[in-house]
């Protein structure tokens, strides 16, 4: 082939190759906003929008900080946009103020605009880091969709770093909620309940979703026994709770090796359903609460006397020199020298109760089988379990302080990756 033959293709080839390479930087680029706040939620782990505050309405300390008093005051009279604050993926980042179809002569410190948007940030270094963010190509896979924080606010969409960082401690049992999307809304009325519904995944990102209108929302089942009890929550399954826990790991191989969890009674324990309950102890016990975990019998299901057998008796036979078993009729206890109840277990033929903190107790099958829907049931007092310092402190106060807290999750089922969240939060006497 002569030089001639096959200068023209590959002159071809070079001068098309700029116009690929934009096009692909385009399709992999966050489109222009347009009024949209998804494109922004790849570069942030949390995004809360909520509406103004309006003439007379209280405004967040942050933005009075951030804003000058008559550009507040403006906002206040005439804004009819969400306002809404994210924080960025960048740990330590104080949050970003973000405000629509904000006045062209009211210049800000860190501030630039995006789309029909302005993002105020607290320092130059936050600001620069976001707009680098903002401007990285973003691959396919990355991309996240969550519908309501451009409809009616207020909204809410967190990631699984945000949720490790808010949950600390908690957050290995909080797999199902690993990334989420919530609408929320008052209910109004003398009760002033706040209602929120959505989706969340286990298996960022968060995409594909459909979403869940507020006449979707199913009512909440109350599980009785709160009377008694600071925290109840019931299951067909224990593998959204605990499934984690039991990936490959050390954890795994101290049960496999050393407590008698095979596999087969590992898939066993994983498919069981469940009632959990958090009981407040005595001040003179030596834990605050008692943990109770319930397997009750379920017709045509294995019985949990038989399955748990082996874990059981690898239990009694491997407690730590400090501690002994107690046996009487049904019931274990595991007490330590002074005699005082460390946990323990109980087998009959409603189920099996494992406890943690105080002697178990077979109320807690009382209620017989648990109900088949898929899916998790909450009912619990968050201001009575913040009472014992048990919530990690990084949770927003409102959920802290509220009385009440009442979720159900159900699982999905259309191959989506996304599971519905739905529930009710009563907001604490004299919150806003």
């Amino acid at each position: 082939m002569g030089a001639a033959a096959w200068r023209r293709p590959c002159s071809v080839v070079f001068t098309a190759l700029p116009f690929a390479i934009g096009a692909w930087l385009i399709r992999t680029t966050p489109a222009d906003p347009a009024g949209s706040l998804q494109p922004l939620l790849p570069s942030v782990v949390m995004l809360q929008t909520f509406p103004p505050p309006g003439r007379g309405g209280i405004v967040p300390s942050l933005w009075r900080e951030r804003l000058p008093p008559v550009l507040t005051e403006r906002l206040q009279r005439q804004s009819s946009s969400p306002w809404a604050q994210a924080w960025s993926t960048h740990s330590g980042t104080p949050p970003f103020l973000i405000v629509r179809d904000l006045p062209g002569r009211f210049p800000l410190r860190h501030s630039f605009r995006w789309g029909t948007y302005t993002i105020i940030a607290a320092d130059p270094l936050s600001l620069q880091t976001l707009r680098a963010d903002l401007k990285r190509p973003l691959a396919a896979g990355h991309r996240r969709r969550c519908p309501p924080v451009d409809g009616p606010p207020p909204a809410l969409f967190w990631s699984s770093d945000a949720l490790a960082s808010l949950a600390g401690p908690l957050a290995p049992l909080l797999q199902p909620w690993q990334e989420g999307c919530l609408a929320l809304d008052g209910t109004g009325g003398p009760d002033r309940r706040l209602r929120w519904s959505g989706q969340v995944t286990s298996q960022p990102p968060l995409n594909g979703a459909p979403e869940m209108s507020s006449d979707q929302t199913p009512p909440i089942p109350t599980i009785g026994g709160l009377n008694q009890t600071l925290l109840t929550m019931e299951g067909n399954s224990l593998e959204p709770l605990i499934g984690g826990l039991l990936r490959p790991g050390p954890l795994l191989n101290e049960l496999r090796q050393n407590h008698g969890l095979s596999a087969p009674l590992e898939r066993q324990l994983l498919a069981s359903p469940f009632r959990l309950s958090l009981r407040a102890n005595r001040a003179d016990a030596p834990y605050r609460v008692t943990l109770l975990l319930a397997l009750p019998t379920q017709p045509g299901s294995p019985a949990p006397t038989r399955t748990l057998a082996p874990l059981l008796a690898a239990l009694g036979r491997d407690l730590p020199d400090d501690l002994r078993l107690l046996q009487e009729a049904d019931v274990s206890r595991v007490v330590d020298g002074s005699d005082q109840v460390r946990g323990g277990w109980l087998q009959n033929d409603r189920g099996v109760v494992l406890s943690l903190g105080g002697p178990p107790d077979k109320t807690t099958l009382a209620a017989g089988p648990v109900r088949q829907a898929k899916g998790l049931h909450l009912d619990a007092l968050p201001a009575a379990l913040e009472g014992l310092q048990l919530l990690p402190p990084a949770l927003p106060e409102t959920l802290r302080r509220s009385p009440r807290l009442q979720a159900v999750w159900s699982p999905e089922n259309t191959g989506s990756g996304a599971a519905q969240f739905w529930g009710w939060l009563t907001p604490a006497a004299g919150s806003p």
